[in-house]
């Protein structure tokens, strides 16, 4: 189990530090996490109200009363991208980058506390143009965009016979750096540069409700609208200035889902989440995002090996707020999933894959299509070992007496 913790950790560190890349993430944040975990992902990215599993899923607070062993949970996200434009150019890019980490904790009875970490809106993208001239002065033109806004939050969640509830304080933090440059082939020219660095920072707060009726399961999510805030730098080859930054809002969400058990071993979900954009920028629409999937889970240590396998699989639709070449853009994407069971049921690798498409390049000039794998952890209680019943014990000796 210690062998487990190190890798885990090592994988982290190296992740965290690599990021999800998008062409269009001039436009805003294209790229989204939302607390998702590897099982939700690989059904539609429906995660909402699921109360038939040990969910790990914290889009929705209250399902972490489904755990009742401490639970530790990750994963590493990977994958290609395929830039394209109306011009039919087209560029392979490669990404990765450490989803969400959360820890929960069974308390006394229904209680249930815990900890999660998120990469929550991401928007990352480095541009170099081809050679140039401009009366007659050549250059390079390179921009880079570095955008990223991490959740953090401790939830509580209590399990009763009327409706679950989870409530989740949350503390949102990141950055904006996007960096400009013209590189002059004639090296008696000044090379143009400037860095724009804006940091924001709040706290929030979400609601969440769930409660199983029968074969269905109902799940209701709130996540409240923050104004995030922070300080703006702005540098050149010459001089730099600070300033306060304008910010960025994290728009109000209303989610719903619903999960239907049809038999002992196969179940339906659909998710719908709606944001409020519009309350953020007038040049922001709302957006809704519809995903549904379908799973089998089939009982734990029962029938041939293939047959124990867990699999997953999904679509979903996605509207994106922001426009490009004053057109909507749209994402869809097909998943699938399988989890590799391990020892006992609650401890198992969660796998998923997504294909998905961004934009269309005839109305939106870009459109991007990706390919990702995605990597779970879950059930490691790293705060309990099996006992080793390896000991000295006494042998009874049989009582002889009375024996003819």
């Amino acid at each position: 189990m210690k062998k487990q913790n190190i890798i885990i950790t090592i994988l982290l560190l190296i992740v965290g530090m690599l990021n999800a890349n998008s062409i269009f993430s001039f436009y805003g944040f294209p790229n989204e996490q939302k607390s998702l975990d590897t099982y939700s992902l690989g059904m539609g990215e429906t995660g909402c109200s699921d109360l038939f599993r040990a969910s790990t899923s914290l889009m929705n607070p209250s399902l972490a009363v489904t755990i009742n062993n401490v639970n530790y949970a990750t994963a590493i996200k990977a994958g290609y991208v395929k830039y394209e434009d109306n011009l039919n150019n087209s560029f392979w890019d490669n990404t990765s980058y450490m989803p969400y980490f959360n820890v929960i904790l069974p308390l006394y009875k229904n209680h249930r506390l815990g900890f999660n970490f998120s990469s929550y809106l991401t928007a990352n993208i480095d541009q170099k143009s081809d050679l140039m001239t401009v009366d007659d002065l050549s250059y390079y033109e390179n921009h880079k965009l570095h955008s990223e806004i991490y959740n953090t939050e401790v939830f509580y969640a209590f399990k009763n016979k009327i409706v679950n509830i989870g409530i989740s304080g949350k503390y949102y933090f990141g950055n904006r750096v996007e960096y400009w440059s013209q590189d002059f082939q004639d090296d008696s020219l000044f090379n143009a540069a400037y860095e724009n660095n804006q940091t924001y920072k709040n706290p929030g707060f979400s609601l969440g409700l769930s409660k199983k009726i029968n074969n269905f399961s109902f799940g209701l999510v709130y996540i409240n609208k923050t104004k995030l805030t922070g300080d703006k730098k702005y540098t050149t080859i010459h001089n730099d200035f600070t300033t306060v930054s304008k910010g960025y809002t994290i728009p109000q969400e209303i989610d719903f889902g619903t999960t239907w058990k049809m038999t002992n071993t196969i179940k339906y979900s659909l998710d719908m989440n709606y944001e409020r954009w519009e309350q953020t920028s007038d040049d922001y629409r709302n957006t809704l995002k519809i995903g549904g999937g379908f799973a089998y889970d089939p009982l734990w240590g029962y029938g041939k090996w293939y047959q124990r396998i867990p699999v997953r699989a999904g679509a979903y639709f996605r509207q994106l707020p922001f426009q490009s070449q004053n057109n909507d853009v749209d994402e869809i994407g097909l998943t699938l999933g399988l989890s590799v069971p391990l020892k006992t049921p609650d401890k198992k690798i969660n796998i998923a894959f997504k294909a998905s498409k961004r934009g269309d390049s005839s109305h939106n000039q870009y459109q991007e299509s990706s390919y990702f794998i995605s990597i779970g952890f879950s059930g490691f209680d790293v705060f309990k070992s099996r006992v080793k019943k390896t000991g000295v014990r006494e042998i009874p000796i049989p009582d002889k007496s009375g024996v003819q």
